[in-house]
Order: C-alpha cells, then sequence, then structure tokens
C-alpha cells in the first residue's frame, strides 16, 4: 500500500447529486482519518434497494450529496489517532448505518435500528456512507479465512 497516512487522497465515486437524477462518476477527496476513525480503500461495493429507495427520494433520511453502494468491502488504508482495534492491510466490511454497541438494538440481531448513533451523531453517520471513512462503530473485522471474489469497478 502507498504511504498515504495522513494526507488527502483521490478516487473515482459514483455521487448522487440530488434525488431522482443519474449518478456522475467523478473523482473525490478523501480526507485522512481524524481519532478513532480508519479510512478504508474500498474494493468492491454493491447497489442495493436501499441506495435505490434513497436515490427516488423517498427516503426521509436521505441527504445530498451521498455516494452510495454501501454494500462492499476493502482494505483498511490508514488509521486515526487512537485506533487499537485495526490496523493497515486488515480486511474489512463497512456497514450502512453505525452501530453504538450498547443500546437494546445493537445488543440484538437489529443493529440497523441504533437509535443512539441515528439521532446522536448524524454527522458521523453521513460521514460513513459519503465518504468511505468508516468509524470505529461502523467497521467489522474481516474472518482471515474468508475468501472474496468480487468484480471490482474501477
Amino acid at each position: 500500500m502507498a504511504d498515504t497516512a495522513g494526507k488527502p487522497i483521490s478516487c473515482r465515486a459514483a455521487v448522487a447529486w440530488e434525488a431522482k437524477k443519474p449518478l456522475v462518476i467523478e473523482t473525490i477527496e478523501v480526507a485522512p482519518p481524524k481519532a478513532h476513525e480508519v479510512r478504508i480503500k474500498v474494493l468492491a461495493t454493491g447497489v442495493c434497494h436501499t441506495d435505490a429507495y434513497t436515490l427516488s427520494g423517498a427516503d426521509s433520511e436521505g441527504k445530498f450529496p451521498v455516494v452510495l453502494g454501501h454494500e462492499g468491502g476493502g482494505v483498511v488504508e490508514s488509521v486515526g489517532e487512537g485506533v487499537t482495534g485495526f490496523q493497515p492491510g486488515d480486511h474489512v466490511i463497512p456497514l450502512y448505518i453505525p452501530q453504538c454497541r450498547d443500546c437494546k438494538f445493537c445488543r440484538s440481531p437489529k443493529t440497523n435500528l441504533c437509535q443512539k448513533i441515528r439521532l446522536q451523531n448524524r454527522l458521523l453517520w453521513r460521514k460513513c456512507v459519503c465518504w468511505a471513512v468508516a468509524s470505529l462503530l461502523a467497521t467489522e473485522l474481516l474472518s482471515t479465512q474468508l475468501s472474496i471474489r468480487s468484480v471490482i469497478h474501477f
């Protein structure tokens, strides 16, 4: 991996600038991770019904501009201050919605309903979805035994 720790990087992304408009492939800048954040080099991503719902304009939580395609996998590229559970080179899956890991939803199979993160930290949620900078709350380490094969779009 290139030594990009602490530096902004550029990458290509499909940006939705507004509801009901075509996605625009463009270069975006991704800031270095802040304290307790990791930056992920996304290797593969998919677009699902949640993305289509947001793009349709029907999602009351949908914010624009946004980079859709939250179902993906990648490699930790760099880590912010205070990160101890991940290191560059770790294979990870970023989650669509961060988890506090403490509320009743996060202690159940319904972690996508975490109200603590949704209501108290809207900026964190937006950052995770839009700019491929995942909070430690929004990242799960992949098993080293897992083999992933995907079509990778550049």
